[in-house]
């Protein structure tokens, strides 16, 4: 969340809160809390795109967005959140978290870098970026969903000593 902006938007539901109806994108007016950021970004009213340049403008998740832009919020709810938002100098929070939800050494809250991998180097499936689980076998799975089965290692055997065609691995 960009908290500058997201700032500026409560203060001028403070400063006019005349033209603040968090019923409608836009209305004569009145706008939402979207509608509102919408404007303030630049650009003109336009209820087919408010939803889109206010998340961008305000750096919002889709969830936040769903929050944020509900007809039912109030101003002490904006409040609140902008609040709750302290970043440091070095912009973490106090839980050590950027804005994009990532500690100083790049892994989110649950342990994964931005490509979706732990700090030993696999995914939530076990897999590593070459497609490996810890020992040797490569993922297997339909549909591009990754899913621990019975793979093949790094020289084609699964882990009985078979290869493809149902041959054992020869032992030097």
């Amino acid at each position: 969340m960009h908290k500058e902006n997201f700032g500026r938007v409560i203060d001028k539901i403070k400063t006019c809160p005349t033209e603040w109806c968090q019923d409608t994108w836009h209305h004569n007016e009145k706008h939402c809390f979207a509608g509102l950021a919408q404007i303030l970004s630049g650009k003109a009213a336009d209820s087919f795109t408010t939803r889109a340049d206010a998340r961008e403008w305000l750096d919002l998740t889709l969830f936040e967005a769903d929050y944020y832009f509900h007809p039912d919020r109030k101003l002490e709810d904006f409040q609140y959140s902008y609040d709750r938002i302290s970043y440091n100098q070095h912009n973490y929070n106090q839980y050590g978290y950027d804005q994009r939800g990532y500690d100083q050494f790049g892994f989110s809250r649950h342990g994964y870098d931005w490509c979706g991998y732990n700090q030993k180097g696999y995914d939530q499936f076990g897999f590593s970026r070459n497609g490996y689980d810890k020992d040797g076998r490569t993922q297997i799975g339909g549909n591009g969903k990754k899913q621990h089965q019975n793979g093949y290692d790094r020289c084609g055997y699964d882990r009985d000593g078979f290869d493809i065609f149902n041959i054992r691995k020869q032992e030097k």
